[in-house]
This record gives structure tokens, sequence and C-alpha cells, in this order.
């Protein structure tokens, strides 16, 4: 059982939108000279302003969960040497989110061509200014529930024998239900309804499907004499909403000696899409862009809606993947080295939303049915950027580890370091490249030493530079320690263990541009210095 309580806070909302300015604001605008050139003569008609809203205050979210996850299983054996192993597993996931400090868009128009909203100085006293707040916040109500029950059985024995060794198999069955009852409702101060369009950066993300899934599988192990093993395993699942979805796989395993031992394999498989990637209805965000052709580090960006729906008629994706790798050991120490190869082909994906803004200033929007970009007085405010089966994505790289473990008259010690190097990426959505990169590098080492009761863990972690989803700004590599003391037995309870430490000692900060500290666009890590002691009992 888990429960959780979370407080998120965000700036206040931003809007780009058109009006006709009043005699007090023309004036202020012509006496600003910000404007060269700008008098009674040629002021025009109306003007479009981006404005926060800062005068209703910052959005906050407070949401409350509760998952319960219970599994119960019987194993044994049956004649013939042949195993069983039957299950039964059932989740149920709450989630709430109480929502505040949204505002209702056209009551707040409304109050801004009125006069009544001072958009000269949202922090106004004015006690009309104070009623067009409290008259145009809104506030939500979230609702996310999921049920999940699955039950299966596997089986699994000796076959014949090959080359003095014995074929082994195995085989199951699994059956599976999923429903999801997903709502968001607003409401104005006074508890009355209001439409989730007219919510200034509200969606109405309302879901409720369900979905029956009946799975069979089953792999068989070849050993082919004492030095090489094939493995081959098939599994197909049959979904009721998006059909069916085969994967596949086969592995070998060659020991050149005892010590050296070579593998390879091949793997194909494919994923059903999502609940929201299906049903949602609606799903609207405010990214910055750049409205340019060619977006530059130095290019004024400004946020703007995007609106993508959910597709009923997306499919499976289909993915591959290969694999080398040769592991090795001596004495106390181990090392893994593999080189992997993946593809992801038809994935549910939306363009780039720098990448669309390339496309509609270019005169290529039509190249792509459903996208669509609106604009007013020339300004951006709305892109549709619809979800279909267009993703891709390449990723070659390779992994290597070292281990061991040192048992000595002061302690037992035991090293793990991991590197993964990504030496290709590439993501597309309807054969266009999209911009943007993923860290090339991650190292992790861990060293611990146990001595009775007590053990201490140190944790390193190093991720380094990348450029972010625009292709704009190259963000600074992370470097974060980690510590921990754990004494089981804790006060002479042998029951009781407790664990404490100190997360990121050296309060390393997000993963940041050089050029621009204050503009975050992707946070690899998000704790800072973090103390933490828990408790672990049994009983």
């Amino acid at each position: 059982m888990t429960r959780e309580e979370l407080r998120s806070l965000w700036a206040p909302d931003p809007n780009v939108f058109s009006l006709a300015p009043d005699e007090a604001l023309r004036n202020s605008l012509i006496e600003s000279g910000s404007f060269e050139g700008l008098d009674e003569s040629n002021f025009p008609e109306s003007i479009t302003v981006g404005h926060r809203f800062l005068g209703h205050g910052n959005r906050l979210w407070v949401s409350d969960l509760k998952d319960y996850d219970i599994a119960l299983g019987l194993r044994g054996d049956i004649k013939d040497n042949i195993r069983y192993d039957g299950y039964i597993h059932y989740n149920r996931y709450d989630y709430g989110v109480d929502g505040h400090t949204f505002i209702n868009e056209p009551v707040i128009n409304a109050a801004i061509e009125s006069g009544d909203y001072d958009i000269q100085n949202p922090l106004s006293e004015a006690e009309e200014h104070r009623a067009a707040i409290r008259e145009s916040s809104v506030q939500s109500k979230s609702k996310n529930e999921e049920e999940y029950l699955e039950a299966g059985v596997a089986l699994d024995g000796p076959l014949l024998e090959l080359m003095g060794n014995k074929l082994r198999w195995s085989a199951g069955l699994q059956i599976a239900k999923t429903e999801v009852n997903n709502s968001r409702e607003y409401f104005n101060l006074r508890g009355e309804p209001v439409d989730a369009e007219d919510v200034l950066g509200g969606s109405s993300p309302s879901l409720m499907a369900d979905r029956r899934r009946l799975s069979a599988f089953g792999d068989i192990l070849v050993p082919m004499g004492d030095a090489v093993d094939v493995s081959f395993a098939v599994r197909h699942d049959d979904f009721d909403d998006v059909g069916g979805a085969f994967s596949h796989r086969i592995a070998t395993l060659y020991r050149v000696i005892p010590n050296i031992a070579l593998r390879a394999s091949w793997s194909g498989g494919a994923r059903a899409p999502g609940f929201a990637a299906l049903h949602v209805e609606e799903f609207v965000y405010y990214p910055y862009v750049c409205d340019a052709d060619t977006p530059t580090p130095d290019c004024s960006r400004d946020q703007v809606r995007v609106v993508t729906d959910g597709n009923p008629e997306l499919e499976p994706d289909e993915a591959e993947s290969f694999g080398a790798g040769v592991s090795a050991g001596w004495g106390p120490f181990s090392a893994d080295f593999d080189w992997f190869r993946i593809r992801l082909e038809e994935t549910p994906a939306t363009l780039n939303t720098q990448f669309v803004i390339s496309l509609e200033r270019s005169g290529r929007l039509s190249e792509y049915p459903g996208l669509s970009v609106t604009r007013s007085d020339g300004r951006l405010t709305e892109i549709r950027n619809p979800l279909t089966n267009s993703g891709e994505t390449d990723m070659d790289g390779f992994t290597a580890r070292f281990g061991g473990d040192l048992k000595t008259d002061l302690a037992n010690f035991m090293l793990n370091a991991n590197w993964i190097r990504i030496t290709n990426y590439g993501r597309r959505v309807g054969g266009e490249t999209q911009p943007g990169d993923i860290p090339r590098n991650r190292i992790h080492v861990l060293l611990r030493a146990d001595r009775n009761d007590l053990t201490a863990q140190w944790n390193m972690h190093v991720v380094t530079s990348f450029r972010n989803e625009t292709d704009t700004k190259t963000f600074r590599r992370w470097v974060g320690h980690d510590i921990a003391l754990s004494w089981r037995n804790a006060f002479g309870f042998n029951w009781f263990e407790l664990t404490g430490g100190v997360l990121n000692i050296g309060n390393e900060g997000q993963s940041r541009p050089d050029s621009d500290e204050e503009h975050i666009l992707y946070m690899d890590s998000i704790l800072g210095r973090t103390l933490f002691l828990t408790a672990k009992f049994e009983i």
C-alpha cells in the first residue's frame, strides 16, 4: 500500500490576446516612448498583448495518491518433473488533484475590455480590479482511477535429451483486464461549473476505457553440448481494442573457456498504445517557441497554445533489437561488455512544436493531415498537432560493467561500475528528423562496505552534456554523489533496520545551459541536497 500527498507550484497563467485599448492605455503606450513613431494619428484600433496574470497568484496543484497492490501465488510440482506457477495479481490506483488559480478567459477578457481589470498593473488593489480577479478565478478537481486484474499460469520442465543435455521448455497463459476512469471538472469560486474550453490553458482529458488481454507464451532452451546454449521465445498478446501483438527472441551463449563467454541476441516485439493516446479528447500544453524559420539561441521565445487529441485508430508499435557481448570473470572480479542496436517504428508521436512552425513558415503544413497553425495579427495563437503512428527512433551504443567482491578482515567490499555510451541517436516523426538529443554518456559507480550489522554505501552518478529538444542550447554535464549508512538489528532488535544518509551531497543544481542559467528546458536531477532516514521492521 502506498500513500502520497504532493503540492506543486507554477508561475501565474500567461496569455497572448488582442484588444482595443482604452484611452488610458493608449496614452500610456504613446508616452512610454517604447514604440518609435507611434502617436494618436497612427495608433492601431487593436493591439496584441502578452500578459501574465500576476494578480491571480501562482497556479497550485494539491494531489493525493492511494495505491493498493496484492498478489497471491501457488507453486509446485506435478508428474514427470513438470513444475507449475499460478498467480492472481490485483492493483487499485486512485489519484486525485485539486487545482487552484486558473482563469476564466471570456470573463477576464470582458473585464479587460470594460476597464475593470487593470492590464497595466495586475497587482492593483483597486476594488473593481480585485472583483474582476475574483469573478474570473477558476479551480479544478481531477480524478484518476485505474483497476487492474491479472491471472496466469506457467509450466516448465525437461523435454528430451540432445548431445548429452536435456532440453528445457516453458509455456503459459495470462488473462488481464484494465479499467480506467479519469475526469476533470472546473468551477468558479462560487462552486458553479465552468466549461473547460473557457479556462485559460484548461483541458478536459476525461477518459473512460477498459481493455482485456489474452496472452500465450513459450520458450525452449537448447544446450548444444557443454559450450553452447541456444534459446527461442515467442509471445502473442491479443487486445480487444487494438488487435494482436507478436514478440520473439532468439539468443545464444558460447562459453569460450570457463571464465569467458560470448553472447548474442535478436528480438522483436510490439506494444499496445496507452489509453490516453487512444481516447483522451483533448490535451493542451504551452511550450516556448521561436517564431522564425531557423531558431537561434538569441531568438525571442513565447509560449504558444498546442492542442493534441487522442487517436482511436492507433495500432501497436514495432520494435527490433540486436545485441552482442562478452562476459569474463577472474576470481572475485567480473566484467561485461555489450553492444546494442534498437529500432522503434510506428510509435505514437506528435511533431516537434518548433518544427511545426518551420513547416508553416515554409508552406508545407498541407503535407501533414490534421496539422494546423492559427495566427492573430500575425502572432501565433494555437497549433493543432495530432497524434499518429508516425514516430521512429534509432539508437546504437554499448554498455560496460566492472564489478568485484573482496573480503578482508576489516570489511567485505563490493564495487559495481556501469557505463552506457550512446553512439548514434535519431528520432523522426512523419519521416522528418526531429531536433534535440539525449545524454550520450551515463556513468554509475557504487562502492559498498559491510561489517557485521553495518553497511556503508557510496554512489556517483554522471550525465554528460547534450542538446535540448529545440536544438538551441547545450546543457552542461551533471555529477552527483550519495552516501548512506544502514544498521541492521538496530538497538539489538533482530527485526529492526535503520537507514540514513545524504543524496546529492554537493547540492548540484539542475543541468542548465551555460549561456542561460535561468532557462531550464530539461531536468535530469530533481533533488537538491537531501537528508533522509528510514526505518524498516518485520512482523
